[in-house]
């Protein structure tokens, strides 16, 4: 009975020191931002306005494609620097899938932070036309 009280106890002391943890790493959290159509965000010293969508390419839902497809979108960047602004206009592309794992659109990018272009919804479906103020442009902000 000793030999079976031991071998328990020694079964709880290692199964309770295994599950102890000491060094937790804990993930930044991640930062979208929602852009509409014609608007601008501003992120400490810098503005992104959403200009407009050069194209839109993405297999809609409810049809099948070959080629996913993806959407260009034009937008103004504004760095508010000591000696006046200065401005930027790029065309990012957003994939038809997008998530915060994929190769982003850097729009800015310094020392202190990143804004990346990451999704634009909203996503088109077969039939239905979206009108271009119903658009948002999602941006990844990376400190």
């Amino acid at each position: 009975m000793k030999y079976i009280i031991t071998a328990l106890f020694c079964l709880f002391v290692i199964s309770t020191y295994a599950q102890d943890t000491i060094n937790i790493e804990v993930e930044t959290p991640k930062i979208v931002a929602k852009l509409n159509y014609g608007n601008t965000y501003k992120y400490k010293n810098v503005e992104v306005k959403f200009i407009k969508i050069v194209s839109d390419s993405r297999c809609p839902k409810g049809v099948q494609c070959v080629w996913a497809g993806k959407a260009e979108v034009l937008v103004s960047i504004t760095k508010n620097a000591k000696y006046g602004s200065e401005e930027e206009i790029k065309t990012i592309t957003i994939p038809p899938y997008a998530n915060l794992q994929n190769k982003l659109n850097v729009i800015f990018s310094s020392e202190e932070f990143s804004i990346e272009g990451f999704d634009l919804l909203p996503y088109p479906v077969s039939g239905k036309k979206t009108k271009p103020e119903d658009f948002v442009l999602q941006l990844h902000v990376k400190e």
